[in-house]
Formats: C-alpha cells, sequence, structure tokens
C-alpha cells in the first residue's frame, strides 16, 4: 500500500474496531459475571428469583459501573493503539526534520534512510535529491572559486614578474617586454568582464536588449571582421548563408559576444592552412541554426559533456598561452539561452570541431 491517506484510513478502521471488539468483550464478560453473581437462580414467570447475592437495584448500579470501566478500558486501549499508528507515521518525519536541521548547519551530506513507497518515502527520495543536489553545487562553487582564484593570480603573476625584472634592471623595457605585459593585463581585464558577465546570466540579472535584426548582414558583418584574425594565421574562412533566413528580434551585442567567442576558438584551435566553415540555415518555424566549424585536433567524446563548464579547457596549457580565459564557452551556453536557445557540440578526435547553436524565432 503505497498511498498515506489509505495507511491512515485502514489504521483509523483498525483502531475503532480493536476499540468496539475490546468494549463488546468487556462488556458481555461482565455482565455474564454480575449476573451469575447476583442471580444465580433462574427466570420464572418474568421475574428474577435470587436465592442469594443481592437486588436487582444493586445489579443495575453494578451494571453501569462495570459499562463505565469496559468504556474506559476500550478507551485506554485504542489511545496506546493510536499511539504507536501515530508513532509509526511520525517517526520517518523527525527523521526528516533532524536531517533538515544538519542540512541547514552546512553538513551537506546527510541522507535519511526510509524505505517506503508513499508520499513520506517519495517526500525522503526528494530530500535526499535535493540535500545530494546542494552537495554538489557547493562543491561546483568551491572548485569555481579556487578557479577564480588561480586564474586571476596567473596574469598578474606574469605582469608583476615582467615589470620587477624591468625595475631591477635584468630585462631591458623594450616594446616586446611591455607589449606582453599589456597582454597580460589585457587577459586579466577580459577575464573580469566575463565573470562579470557570467554571474549576471547565470542570476538572471543581465537584461537583453533585442531588436528586430536582419541576420543576413548581422552575421555577414561579423565574418569580415574574423577573416581579418584568420588570415593572420593563414586559416580558410568559408560562408555559407541560405537566402531565406528571417529577420529576428535579438540583443545583436550578446549575440556578437557569442560569434566572436565561437570564432576566435575555431580560429585558436585550427592549425595554419587549416579551414573554418560558418552556416546558417533556415529552420523556419525552429528559428535559426548557426554553425561553426574548423579543421582542429577535436574534442575527446569524453570531455564533450564538460566543454561548456566554466574554467573547462580541453588542453590547459594551451589555451591559457592563446590567451582563452576559460569562460567563452560558458558565456555562450548563458548568452543563448537567455534568447531561448540552445547550444551543442559535435567533434571527433582529429577532425575538428562543430558548435552550433537554435535561435528560436
Amino acid at each position: 500500500m503505497n498511498n498515506l491517506s489509505k495507511k491512515l484510513t485502514v489504521a483509523f478502521f483498525i483502531v475503532s474496531f480493536i476499540s468496539m471488539s475490546i468494549m463488546v468483550i468487556l462488556s458481555k464478560r461482565i455482565f455474564e459475571f454480575l449476573l451469575s453473581s447476583y442471580f444465580p437462580g433462574e427466570f420464572m414467570m418474568g421475574r428474577m428469583s435470587p436465592f442469594g447475592g443481592g437486588t436487582a437495584e444493586q445489579f443495575f448500579q453494578a451494571l453501569n459501573v462495570s459499562f463505565i470501566l469496559a468504556g474506559l478500558g476500550s478507551i485506554v486501549i485504542s489511545s496506546l493503539s493510536g499511539y504507536f499508528v501515530v508513532l509509526l507515521i511520525t517517526s520517518p518525519l523527525k527523521k526528516l526534520s533532524k536531517a533538515t536541521e544538519r542540512i541547514a548547519k552546512g553538513k551537506l551530506s546527510e541522507r535519511v534512510r526510509i524505505q517506503s513507497e508513499d508520499e513520506i518515502g517519495q517526500l525522503a527520495q526528494s530530500f535526499n535529491s535535493m540535500a545530494l543536489a546542494l552537495d554538489q553545487a557547493e562543491k561546483h562553487r568551491r572548485a569555481f572559486y579556487a578557479d577564480i582564484v588561480h586564474e586571476l593570480r596567473h596574469p598578474l603573476t606574469v605582469a608583476r614578474c615582467r615589470l620587477e625584472a624591468i625595475q631591477d634592471g635584468m630585462v631591458p623595457p623594450s616594446g616586446d617586454e611591455l607589449e606582453s605585459i599589456e597582454k597580460e593585463l589585457l587577459l586579466l581585464s577580459q577575464l573580469i568582464t566575463d565573470l562579470r558577465d557570467l554571474s549576471l546570466a547565470a542570476n538572471g540579472q543581465l537584461k537583453l536588449q533585442k531588436q528586430e535584426t536582419d541576420l543576413n548582414d548581422f552575421f555577414s558583418m561579423i565574418v569580415t571582421e574574423a577573416k581579418i584574425l584568420a588570415q593572420k594565421k593563414e586559416v580558410t574562412l568559408n560562408c555559407s548563408f541560405d537566402q531565406a533566413v528571417p529577420h529576428l528580434k535579438i540583443d545583436k551585442y550578446r549575440i556578437s559576444q557569442v560569434m566572436h567567442n565561437l570564432l576566435s576558438n575555431a580560429i585558436r584551435h585550427t592549425p595554419s592552412g587549416g579551414r573554418i566553415t560558418i552556416e546558417v540555415k533556415n529552420k523556419y518555424k525552429m528559428g535559426i541554426i548557426v554553425s561553426i566549424e574548423d579543421t582542429g585536433a577535436g574534442i575527446p567524446k569524453e570531455q564533450l559533456e564538460r566543454i561548456f563548464d566554466r574554467f573547462y579547457r580541453v588542453d590547459q596549457s594551451r589555451s591559457r598561452n592563446s590567451g582563452g580565459t576559460g569562460l567563452g564557452l560558458a558565456i555562450v551556453r548563458e548568452l543563448i539561452q537567455l534568447h531561448g536557445g540552445e547550444v551543442w557540440v559535435e567533434s571527433e578526435l582529429g577532425k575538428g570541431s562543430k558548435f552550433s547553436f537554435l535561435l528560436s524565432p
């Protein structure tokens, strides 16, 4: 029986049945006892002919007292039965209450063990799921803070060491050294900006400024800017736009940010002589799908699920040295979701990756 209301109904019926049964049995036994005590003779001509004992008045007085005692006895027994039934029901609730208090004190590993399929059992399962989610969220939060400290420290340490070397006369203040320091400071500035955007988006505080946009013109302009970066690395950038791409309401700045992050990643991870293909397809009622495919090293299959996580890098050293903050793809996911769309990746190790996102009308 996996329904709490049914259990309570059955429990009430059992307690009532026990109470009535005890009342009937006690009443019958008491009546027989009193009858044999007060009237040991036989009934004759409609009258009781006592051969000893007491009078009829005494008999009925004793009978009344006996019924009262029988009623009190049945009340006591039924109350005890009800108490045990209530205890059976409230015991798991007390476990949940104590576990909740421990969770509130920060013991996020707390779980409750209630073997039941009724509403209380379902509540316990929900509680355990919530506790697990809180525990994982806390671990992710701590890891995230540790990553932030690590990522902020790296460019600061590099810039400080170079400045100290120049101040101590170990390195001349050449243009290359100053450019290297500027690069680290720009990376630090970009990291802080990305962290702010990511925090606002994750907390629902990033407001979109949507406006009707000609997507063909919009994406063509972004691709033109990206071609300059691609040419510097000797990477070919091809485009394929459907002619029937509709106008959509988007936040142009934020979608530009999405495209910049995806194209920067593609260019960064595509070797010289490689190719990047940008496609914009009209899916009509679904909206449009934008894809950016490269011929880079690709992403191992086991890492695809984490590719949009904050500070996650397939190649830690290469991404940092090439200017990545480790937040670009996480920001892409948040911004696309804010637009009501979705983003995904397909990749094959050694052949390249294809990042796509959907913008709904």
